[in-house]
């Protein structure tokens, strides 16, 4: 070809992920050309080696091998070590730098929220990577030069760095000929100057080998260099130059720095771990292309993993897991290696030494310890000073963040507190943040469990006594138990400081502390917790008493602990979940006492009433609510013992006759039983139910509550051959002894379920069985027609008082007669209630109920269709004289005929307020209660009518149990309406509530005069309070929707009038004023002010204050001299600041008052004279809020 040639071209040919250019074919190329091989793990493959070398390799590998296969442990006795494997776990590692937030939010998170978040690192978005992909090609495809593996102290960096080599050697990582480790401390011993090869340690006759490698294949090379930051030599200020040939002897300085720039064998891959304190100054001497990955430490698995590992038994080892599990503290910081190591050392020797039947395991704050002096010993290399002074500033720092709630330090705090900091201290990380164009260097602890600790252990560094005492009074003072504040009980950091103070006062742990200030510290403690519970004894102790029992279990003092513990009245964790480490604390509190006089516990499973056998056998009284199987009830019954109160025991188990009656018998030898509950029980014996009678007849009353005892079959088991009723309850009060019992159907025919109450004289055991056989032959061979009920009562002893009768009564087409047919009138006028089911679908009265209050009363329940039906109404009669036969005759055939012409309607299109009709003709009612799901006009003037014309009525009130939405005629949002009649003063009065969203006047009562009642219109006076919920407070102003109110004075004979409203506003007051000014009539207007008001998300605080202004403009403006205006509220009394939040109700400025405003004079009475001049007895109790899952034992 003729012509210019064309322009020289460099040419560049690669091949990743292991394949090979091989037999390139280049035609007219001109310039350089560069063929290259990258592996996945590696560079490209080496050229054939001789048999000799590949012999000296093996060779190499067999030492690695035999020198990496064991590991020695810090407690290690001269030749003990254990196998690498049998310790290694993998470790998280992750490769992507974590902002200030993702920072924080690891430091910050404990427990299972700190491994949600550690599984969040092992994701995708932060590129977690395994051992064998360090060298994997990046994203763009570059294989890394250099790979920083970044940990903290005792994160498994050297531990990691031994499982390279071991693999290597095993033949894991093929990619690589050689693999050679450089020990940063053995390197510090090094002095002279030495070559890269002379480094490697190898012998004469594998050194020619080295050098062949080195010079043909560098690319296949893996230098591990471990613990760059212990280096004692620097690598920035060198005075020669860098070696660029392996053999060439230099500075050990140098040829480190040289071997890491890729100054020396360019092609070599290096690995290089450090601490997070000098990452930064390792990434300026490392080669390109570089990548960086950060070791978080165990994952959840990894760590359940490594106890599986550590301990040869899988029992052991799941215990000891779960032992951490439960500790939040533990296994956080589980997260961390050489804790996790420490922690399983140490659950090792007590498992050994049985330490589980005492409760007596390490401390949290000796763990610690034992943490410190490992770092201390093992992972300085003379960093720092090798006692706690040094650690002066660290606690001042990590005190100091504390306060601040801080967990990030940046480099200027850090430097002011740490006047001494080395880099190199293990106890702090660092870590870099962009900030804008910058970067920042930023500090932390390990996590803020970590700082927790050193905050507690900087006061017993503080030389000055008085000083030491007087930080810890201030520490102590701001508690939440110390200031009362309920709404803050969730564990805090000044709670864990706390007991880490405790723990650090151990006498096992003292000698660490080296502290002048410990005697006074301790002191200082023990009166603290002392004082606490004295002013705390009359209250529920829940969750104080939890942290209690660890400032307990921490200082380990046995005479404290048992001071402590013989000086509560009670120890209550109910309905609180308690963790098996809480378990463990209180087993060894209840271990250090003779006896402990209350305890109450929730929800115990078998294994921890197992544990807690010892510590429950001293207390004289128990409260327990356990579930169990029959294999269990032996433990039970050994808690039990002989002797106790039991003032409460709840089993929830599906246990055999045989078990409950082993638990009665046990609880036959108890003083007293309270209450005693078994649900779910195979099958309900007959002396199951004769041993509860003998029970609850032969036990001590309680002062605190009833003796109670029930015991409940399992409807859905088949019933057993020895079953004698489906559940019994036996209860005692003075010296009455009440007895329920309930049957099943007994054939698969019957219709009849019986449910039998009676009040029993006192028999003995053989007469109360022999009435408990006749009932269960009653049932099983029913007389015809199922007249049991007669035979039952005519069987009973003469001083039987039958209580309660309720037959539950499949029918098809039954009427109300027919139904009531089966008892004898007479039989059922001597029962107290009586209920009857109609079941069968399509029966409009879905229920009807008769109650016997008194002799001088009857009340009936009727309830038409299912409670969640929009037609759903449920009536309540009250009568008022004796009920004769002839007038409980004619009720029944006047409410059957009822039923009987309703047949068949549809009940929805009669209206919800039909049932009411038929009442105008039943003698003798006294109150009438109505529960609806639709509250509607038709219904409330229904209500109003039969007030008025039924010459007996007292009272009519309907309750709205749900909002309907689907009825026909619109439902107005009222949840109350009550019609009471006062025939002494003539009177009637109307009241309503609503809990409509955002309700401004949420209740309203009326007292109009009898005589004026005819014409008042109902419907218009519920139209006009339904428009009331359009009120709101845009302004001080009043505007139309204000109409609403003022039209009120048009009711004729309205003589009082009750408002209740959220906040006595200005605008409120104006209201108020013009009501009294239009309504003539209006004798007392009574306005409430409750600080609450309704809104679609239920009841939120709305104020509550009587205003300073709005008093003023109604104290102040005319007003009709013979309408009195009332108003209670809460004032305050501030004259600079008024209050004006809900928030604000506890100060002591505040009071509820009652302002009486009548003309121009003002009167006002706090809460105290209201009740004097009512002449009641004002109790004034102690405001105090109950702490979730806390409450008296026994109650």
């Amino acid at each position: 070809m003729e012509g210019p040639l064309p322009e020289a071209v460099d040419v560049n040919i690669s091949a990743d992920g292991g394949s090979q250019v091989s037999a390139p074919v280049l035609q007219h190329v001109y310039g350089n050309v560069s063929i290259s091989n990258y592996y996945s793990g590696g560079p490209q493959p080496a050229p054939p080696m001789r048999d000799s070398d590949q012999h000296l390799i093996a060779e190499y590998k067999t030492s690695i091998l035999t020198a990496y296969e064991t590991v020695e442990e810090y407690n290690a006795l001269p030749g003990q070590d254990v196998l690498l494997a049998d310790r290694y776990t993998e470790l998280l590692i992750i490769q992507k730098h974590r902002n200030q937030s993702e920072r924080e939010e690891e430091l910050r998170s404990r427990g299972e929220t700190l491994q949600q978040v550690f599984h969040t690192r092992a994701s995708e978005t932060h590129s977690r990577i395994h051992l064998d992909q360090l060298f994997k090609p990046s994203d763009r495809g570059s294989v890394p030069r250099a790979v920083i593996l970044q940990g903290n102290s005792g994160h498994g960096k050297s531990f990691t760095v031994k499982k390279i080599m071991h693999d290597w050697a095993s033949g894991l990582f093929k990619y690589f000929i050689l693999v050679f480790h450089l020990n940063c401390k053995e390197l510090n011993l090094l002095s002279g100057e030495h070559s890269v090869v002379d480094l490697l340690k190898c012998d004469e006759e594998f050194t020619p080998v080295i050098l062949r490698i080195l010079r043909d294949s560098p690319g296949k090379v893996l230098f591990v260099i471990d613990g760059f930051d212990e280096l004692r030599f620097s690598l920035n200020e060198i005075a020669s130059v860098l070696p660029s040939d392996p053999s060439v002897p230099a500075p050990i300085e140098a040829t480190l720095s040289a071997l890491l720039k890729g100054i020396v064998l360019k092609q070599s891959l290096v690995l290089v771990t450090t601490r997070s304190t000098v990452s930064d100054k390792l990434s300026e001497q490392l080669k390109s292309p570089r990548r960086f990955t950060e070791i978080l430490g165990f994952s959840e698995d990894g760590m359940k993993e490594y106890f599986q590992r550590f301990f040869d038994n899988t029992e052991l080892s799941d215990k000891a897991y779960e032992h951490v599990r439960a500790n939040e503290t533990l296994f956080t910081s589980c997260v961390i290696p050489v804790i996790c190591w420490i922690v399983c050392t140490v659950l090792r020797e007590n498992f050994q030494e049985s330490v589980d039947t005492q409760g007596d395991f390490e401390t949290t704050s000796s763990i610690f310890v034992h943490f410190i002096k490992t770092l201390m010993k093992y992972h300085c290399e003379g960093s720092i000073r090798s006692d706690l002074t040094s650690l002066r500033s660290l606690g001042q720092l990590a005190e100091t963040g504390m306060q601040d709630h801080q967990v990030l330090f940046d480099e200027r705090k850090v430097s002011e507190v740490l006047t001494d900091f080395n880099v190199c201290n293990p106890f702090l990380c660092k870590f870099l943040m962009k900030r804008k164009v910058y970067r920042e260097t930023m500090y932390s602890f390990m996590h803020l469990s970590f700082q927790e600790f050193f905050a507690a252990l900087h006061f017993f560094q503080i030389d000055d006594e008085e000083e030491a005492c007087r930080k810890l009074q201030i520490l102590l003072k701001s508690t939440a138990y110390e200031r009362k504040n309920f709404l803050q009980f969730e564990t805090n950091w000044r709670d864990r400081v706390i007991q880490f103070l405790f723990g650090l006062s151990n006498s096992d742990v003292s000698p660490f502390v080296k502290s002048g200030s410990l005697s006074a510290i301790q002191s200082q403690l023990k009166e603290w917790l002392l004082n606490l519970i004295k002013r705390e004894r009359q209250d529920v102790l829940t969750d104080p008493m939890l942290f209690i029992l660890h400032c307990l279990y921490e200082i380990h003092e046995k005479d404290f602990v048992m001071h402590v513990i013989e000086s509560l009245e009670w120890i209550s964790f109910s309905y609180h979940d308690l963790q098996r480490t809480d378990y463990w604390v209180l087993l060894y509190c209840l271990q250090c006492c003779q006896s402990v006089r209350r305890l109450h516990l929730d929800s115990l499973t078998a294994e921890n009433l197992r544990m807690l056998g010892p510590g429950l056998c001293k207390c004289k009284e128990l409260g327990l609510k356990v579930n169990l199987s029959d294999s269990d009830v032996g433990n039970l019954i050994s808690v039990l013992g002989e002797g106790k109160i039991i003032n409460e025991l709840r089993i929830e188990s599906s246990l055999s006759a045989e078990s409950v009656e082993h638990i009665l018998r046990a609880l036959h030898k108890q003083k007293s039983v309270g209450w005693f509950s078994l649900r779910g029980v195979k099958a309900v014996s007959l002396d199951i139910a004769a041993m509860s009678v003998h029970l609850i007849q032969t036990t001590a009353k309680l002062k605190r509550c009833s003796n109670c005892l029930e015991i409940l079959g399992d409807h859905k088991t088949p019933r057993q051959k020895d079953s004698f009723c489906l559940f019994v309850s036996v209860s005692k009060d003075v010296n009455d002894l009440s007895l329920t019992l309930g049957w099943c159907p007994a054939t698969k025919d019957s219709d009849l379920s019986l449910s039998l109450s009676l009040t029993l004289p006192n028999m003995d055991n053989v007469k109360v069985k022999k009435y408990l056989k006749k009932c269960q032959d009653l049932h099983e061979n029913p007389p015809a027609n199922d007249e049991r009920v007669d035979a039952l009562y005519s069987s009973l002893p003469s001083d039987t008082d039958l209580r309660h009768q309720i037959l539950k009564q499949r029918v098809r087409c039954l009427t109300l007669c027919q139904s009531l047919g089966r008892l004898s009138l007479q039989t059922f006028l001597n029962l107290k209630n009586v209920t009857i089911f109609e079941l069968k679908l399509g029966i409009e009265c879905s229920s009807l109920s008769f109650e016997r209050a008194n002799s001088h009363r009857m009340d009936t329940i009727i309830n038409f269709g299912p409670r969640t039906s929009d037609s759903y109404v449920s009536i309540r009669l009250s009568a008022s004289s004796n009920m004769t036969t002839r007038d409980f005759t004619d009720f029944i055939l006047t409410f059957d005929t009822y039923l009987m012409g309703r047949s068949g309607m549809n009940h929805a299109d009669g209206g919800v307020d039909a049932p009411l009709s038929f009442l105008c003709s039943v003698p003798d009612l006294k109150r009438v209660e109505v529960e609806v799901n639709s509250m509607t006009l038709s219904l409330a003037a229904g209500s109003f009518c039969l007030i008025q014309t039924h010459p007996s009525v007292e009272e009519i009130k309907i309750v709205r149990f749900r909002h309907s939405t689907s009825t026909k005629e619109k439902s107005y949002h009222c949840s109350s309406l009550c019609f009471t009649k006062d025939s002494s003063t003539q009177s009637l009065d109307i009241g309503i509530d609503t809990q409509k969203d955002e309700a401004a006047v949420p209740h309203m009562s009326l007292f109009l005069s009898r005589s004026s009642v005819k014409s008042f219109d109902l419907k218009d006076f519920l139209l006009k309070f339904h428009s009331l919920e359009h009120l709101d407070e845009p302004s001080p102003q009043l505007d139309g929707h204000d109409d609403a109110l003022m039209s009120l004075h048009s009711l004729p004979g309205l003589r009082e009038m009750k408002l209740e409203v959220g906040s006595l506003t200005v605008r409120w007051a104006k209201r108020i004023l013009s009501l009294i000014h239009s309504c003539t009539t209006l004798q007392k207007l009574h306005v409430n002010v409750t600080g609450w008001r309704w809104t679609r998300s239920g009841l939120i605080p709305a104020g509550g204050f009587l205003t300073k202004e709005s008093i003023h403009l109604l104290q102040m403006a005319p007003k009709r001299p013979d309408c009195t205006l009332i108003l209670q509220g809460i004032r305050c009394s501030n004259t600079t600041s008024q209050c004006s939040e809900v928030k604000d109700w506890h100060l002591s400025c505040n009071q509820k008052v009652e302002i009486s405003i009548k003309g121009k004079p003002f009167q006002m009475m706090t809460t105290t004279e209201v009740y004097e001049r009512e002449g009641m007895k004002l109790k004034v109790k102690k405001k105090r809020r109950r702490k979730r899952g806390g409450r008296r034992d026994g109650q």
